[in-house]
C-alpha cells in the first residue's frame, strides 16, 4: 500500500536571482524544507528588466517537483518589491527595483504628492515614478501592476495583490487602503486592470488545475507580503524591528501608524487595516565595501584609527533620508599621512553610520531588539560599529537565508488557520555600548551639510 504523502503549505520567494521555497507541515506547523531554484534561461533584456515568463516557468518547475513529494494544500507568494510590468513587442517584462532609470526632476512636481499618498518617496525605484516620468505617448505598454500581481493572475486567474506591494507601487492610497484611481487614470493606464488589494493572509482563490497535470483541486493561494515585509514577518515572534545588510540595506518596523516626518525621510506601507510597515533603504552597503576592496582597501581588517577622516558612501546617490541621485561619494579630511588602512576604516564607518541613521530613527517604535540579517553581518567591524551607535540590543540570526520565504509560509498558514513555527534562532546578541555615538553624530552633521551642497549645486 502506497504511503499517503504529507500535506504541506508553501512560501514562495521570487527573488532577484533565484526562487526560494519554504515548506511547512500543515498538521504540526513545523518547517520541513528550504529549497532553491535557479532561473532557467536567465536573460535580462537590460539591467533589472526580465521577461515574466522566466518566473512563470521557474514557479511551475518548483510546483511540479513539490507534487512528487507532498500534497500541497496552500501557498503564498512574496516577490521583489517596486516592480512594474510593461508589454514590449508583445511580451510582458518586469522592470525590477534594480533597473536603471534616469531621474526627471523637472517632472517630479507633477506627481510627487501622488507618490506620497502611496507611502512612497519621490524616487526612481518606484514603479509609479517610472510611468509618470515617461512621456505620455510612450506609456501605452505599461500595466498598473508588477511581477507579483502578474504571477498571482497566472496561478489563479485572479488579479490581486497585498497591501504592502500595492503601497510600494506608488499607485496606492494608504489612508484609504485602496488604489489612487484618479492618479492611475491621469497616467493613461486602465483602471479596470488594477488588482484587488488584500491583506497578506486573505484568500485570493485556488490554483488553476490546468497549470500542471495532477494538480489537485482547492489549493489555496494568499498573496503574502512584499519581500522586505515578509522577512520582517518571519521575525515577528522576536521583534517588530528588523534590518538587513547585504548588497543594499534596509531597516523596517511594524507600527500602528505611518511616520510622515519629512526630516526622517521614511517610506510607509500599509500591512492591514491597523498596521503599517515603516522603514528606510540605502543602496550603499556591501556594494560600497566591494568597491573599496577593488582598490586594495582591506575592509575586513580590524579597524584602524580614521584620524578624523570621514567617508560618505553615496556611490549610488542616496535614498533615506535624502532621496537624491545627485549625491556623490566623498572622503573628507584627508591628509598626506593617511594610510590605506585609515581609508578602509573610514569606508566601513561610512556604511555602518548610514545604517545607524535608519536604525536610530526607527528604534523609537521598536518593541524588541534589532534583528539583523544579510551578508554584512559576517563583517565583525561593521556589526560592532552599528551596535556602537544604537541603544537597542542587536540580535543576529543563525541563518537568514530563507527569511522571505519563511514569512510567506507564515502568511499561508495564517490564511489556512495553521500556526507555523518560523524557527527563528538567534545566533548571538550584541549589547549597545554607545562607543561610536559621538563619532556618528559628527559624521551625520557633515553628511547633512554635504547633501545640501550637492542638491543645490548639481542640477
Amino acid at each position: 500500500m502506497a504511503m499517503r504523502r504529507k500535506q504541506k503549505i508553501a512560501g514562495f520567494d521570487i527573488g532577484t536571482s533565484s526562487l526560494k521555497v519554504t515548506l511547512a507541515d500543515s498538521q504540526t506547523g513545523k518547517i520541513t524544507d528550504n529549497l532553491k531554484y535557479d532561473y532557467a534561461g536567465y536573460r535580462e533584456l537590460a539591467p533589472g528588466v526580465m521577461p515574466v515568463k522566466v518566473y512563470e516557468e521557474t514557479v511551475l518547475t518548483a510546483l511540479s517537483e513539490l507534487l512528487q513529494t507532498c500534497e500541497l494544500v496552500g501557498m503564498a507568494l512574496t516577490t521583489q518589491m517596486y516592480s512594474v510590468c510593461e508589454v514590449v513587442d508583445g511580451e510582458i517584462v518586469a522592470w525590477q527595483w534594480n533597473s536603471l532609470w534616469k531621474r526627471c526632476p523637472h517632472k517630479e512636481p507633477d506627481f510627487a504628492h501622488q507618490l506620497q499618498k502611496s507611502g512612497c518617496r519621490t524616487d526612481t525605484i518606484f514603479g509609479a515614478y517610472k510611468v509618470a516620468a515617461t512621456d505620455s505617448q510612450k506609456r501605452t505598454g505599461f500595466l498598473p501592476y508588477g511581477l507579483k500581481e502578474h504571477l498571482i493572475a497566472f496561478l489563479t486567474g485572479e488579479l490581486a495583490t497585498d497591501y504592502t506591494t500595492a503601497s510600494a507601487s506608488g499607485f496606492f492610497d494608504i489612508e484609504k487602503h485602496d488604489w489612487n484611481r484618479p492618479f492611475v487614470e491621469s497616467l493613461g493606464l486602465n483602471i479596470q486592470e488594477l488588482p484587488k488589494a488584500l491583506p497578506h493572509n486573505a484568500s485570493v482563490g485556488t490554483l488553476r488545475r490546468d497549470l500542471l497535470p495532477g494538480l489537485r483541486e482547492g489549493i489555496l493561494l494568499v498573496p503574502g507580503l512584499g519581500d522586505g515585509p515578509s522577512a520582517s514577518w518571519a521575525c515577528r515572534d522576536v521583534s517588530n524591528f528588523c534590518g538587513n545588510v547585504g548588497t543594499s540595506m534596509a531597516a523596517r518596523v511594524f507600527t500602528g501608524e505611518p511616520d510622515l516626518c519629512e526630516t526622517h525621510g521614511l517610506w510607509n506601507y500599509a500591512v492591514d487595516a491597523a498596521t503599517y510597515l515603516t522603514g528606510g533603504i540605502s543602496s550603499n552597503s556591501c556594494s560600497v565595501l566591494n568597491w573599496a576592496q577593488r582598490f586594495g582597501l582591506d575592509v575586513d581588517a580590524p579597524l584602524a584609527d580614521t584620524n578624523d577622516v570621514i567617508f560618505l558612501p553615496w556611490l549610488h546617490g542616496e535614498r533615506m533620508p535624502y532621496w537624491s541621485s545627485d549625491l556623490r561619494g566623498s572622503f573628507l579630511g584627508l591628509q598626506i599621512g593617511d594610510s590605506p588602512a585609515t581609508l578602509a576604516a573610514a569606508v566601513v564607518k561610512g556604511v555602518a553610520f548610514t545604517f545607524a541613521r535608519m536604525g536610530r530613527v526607527l528604534a523609537k517604535k521598536a518593541n524588541g531588539p534589532l534583528v539583523l540579517a544579510g551578508g554584512g553581518t559576517n563583517i565583525p567591524a561593521l556589526v560592532g560599529l552599528i551596535a556602537g551607535c544604537m541603544e537597542e540590543e542587536i540580535a543576529l540570526l543563525e541563518d537568514g537565508g530563507y527569511l522571505c520565504s519563511t514569512g510567506a509560509v507564515l502568511s499561508a498558514g495564517d490564511g489556512l488557520g495553521i500556526k507555523v513555527d518560523p524557527q527563528m534562532r538567534i545566533g548571538r546578541t550584541i549589547r549597545p555600548d554607545g562607543s561610536f555615538i559621538r563619532e556618528y553624530e559628527n559624521w551625520l552633521s557633515q553628511a547633512k551639510e554635504l547633501a545640501q551642497f550637492y542638491n543645490e549645486k548639481i542640477q
